[in-house]
C-alpha cells in the first residue's frame, strides 16, 4: 500500500504546528487538533479535549516564547483513518518572568487521525519527552 500522497498530506500538518508553536497562536494551534484530542506535555498535567488543550496552550504561550521548526524523522500511515509521526523540535524557548533562554529540542510522537466528515488530517495525540 503506497501511502506517499497521504504522508505528504500529514507532514505539513506538522509544520504547521511548529509554526504556530513559534506565533504563540492558541487558536491556531486548536484548529489543527481534533475535538477529542489529547495533549501530553512533558511537565504539564495530561490535557484532553478541545477546553483542556486551550487551557493548557493559554497556560504555556503566556508563561514561554517558543521558536522551533519540525524536524520529522518519521511518519507512518497505519490505516486509512491513523497515522503517527516521530519528530523533533529544534529551536528556543524563553521563560518570559525570567527573561532566560534555552535550547529547545525535545523528542516527541504525534497520532493524526483522518476526519470522516471533511477528509482532513488532524492531529489527535501529541506526546512530548526530553
Amino acid at each position: 500500500m503506497d501511502n506517499s500522497s497521504e504522508i505528504k498530506v500529514i507532514r505539513p500538518l506538522l509544520q504547521a504546528y511548529a509554526s504556530t508553536l513559534s506565533e504563540s497562536s492558541t487558536s491556531k494551534v486548536l484548529s489543527l487538533y481534533t475535538e477529542d484530542a489529547v495533549f501530553m506535555p512533558s511537565s504539564l498535567p495530561t490535557a484532553k479535549g478541545t477546553p483542556g488543550i486551550k487551557t493548557t496552550y493559554d497556560y504555556i504561550f503566556n508563561t514561554t516564547a517558543l521558536k522551533v521548526t519540525m524536524d520529522m524523522k518519521e511518519v507512518t500511515v497505519i490505516t486509512a483513518a491513523w497515522a503517527i509521526a516521530r519528530t523533533t523540535t529544534p529551536g528556543v524557548q524563553k521563560i518570559l518572568k525570567r527573561e532566560n533562554e534555552s535550547e529547545e529540542g525535545k523528542k516527541s510522537c504525534s497520532s493524526a487521525r483522518r476526519l470522516r466528515a471533511r477528509g482532513s488530517w488532524r492531529g489527535s495525540a501529541f506526546a512530548r519527552w526530553c
